[in-house]
C-alpha cells in the first residue's frame, strides 16, 4: 500500500516507473546482510549475502522475500538489526539500470 500523500520526489518516481515499460521481471532477490566485507582500507564486496526468492512483499517499512514460505528479511529494511535505512525511499531498489539513474536525478536520491 502506497503511503498518501507522498513527497513530491516519491510520487514523482512513482511515475516515471508507472509510465515507462521496463520489461519482464527475470529475477526477484533480496539482500540479507551488507555486501561490503572488511575494514578500510581493505574492504570488498561480497555478493553471498544476496538471496534470489520466490517472492517479495513491499510494506512501508521496506522489503520481505518470500521463499521455501520463509519470510527473509532485506538488509534494507527497516526492522533488520544491521539496516542502515534512515530514509523511506531506501527501502526498495528497482534493478533496472536504465531507469535507476532517471528515478534518483528527479528524487535527489542515491
Amino acid at each position: 500500500m502506497i503511503p498518501f500523500p507522498l513527497p513530491p520526489s516519491a510520487a514523482l518516481c512513482r511515475l516515471l516507473f508507472a509510465m515507462l515499460i521496463l520489461g519482464p521481471i527475470v529475477r526477484l532477490q533480496v539482500q540479507r546482510s551488507p555486501l561490503k566485507t572488511g575494514e578500510k582500507p581493505n574492504r570488498r564486496y561480497d555478493p553471498a549475502p544476496i538471496a534470489v526468492v520466490d517472492r517479495l512483499r513491499l510494506t512501508p517499512e521496506g522489503t520481505l522475500g518470500l521463499r521455501d514460505g520463509r519470510d527473509i528479511l532485506d538488509v534494507h529494511h527497516r526492522a533488520h538489526p544491521q539496516t542502515r535505512n534512515d530514509r523511506p525511499e531506501k527501502g526498495c531498489r528497482s534493478g533496472s539500470r536504465d531507469i535507476t539513474p532517471k528515478c534518483e536525478s528527479a528524487t535527489g536520491s542515491t
